[in-house]
């Protein structure tokens, strides 16, 4: 008869799961080291996307905070539209003076 020992080897199973684990735990404000690091060869969105699924970390703000900082005046109109227009030129045109920011903020967004 086969022992639990033989069934469950606890300190295999915490080999194998401690590439994903972080060596310590995310921090609030200064980061000096990458805690992430078992998605490190990933492409940054990416990396993001899955340390969201498997920690539960926040990686992005949502629209409302987003909108929030625009009306506080901490993400200028000025250049969020110069980013859109970079981004977005050649599939979408405003005519004439009109703002994208100005276009996107009156919207309403699940959120």
């Amino acid at each position: 008869m086969e022992s639990i020992k033989d069934l469950f080897d606890e300190q295999d199973v915490l080999f194998k799961i401690s590439h994903n684990l972080p060596a310590q735990s995310a921090l609030r404000d200064f980061v000096h080291h990458n805690t992430i690091h078992a998605v490190q060869y990933l492409k940054f969105y990416e990396a993001l996307r899955q340390t969201s699924q498997m920690f539960g970390y926040k990686t992005y703000l949502s629209i409302a905070e987003f909108m929030n900082l625009f009306y506080q005046g901490k993400i200028h109109e000025h250049i969020l539209d110069r980013v859109i227009r970079e981004k977005k030129e050649k599939k979408v045109s405003l005519p004439g003076k009109k703002s994208f920011s100005g276009t996107i903020m009156k919207k309403r967004f699940p959120g």
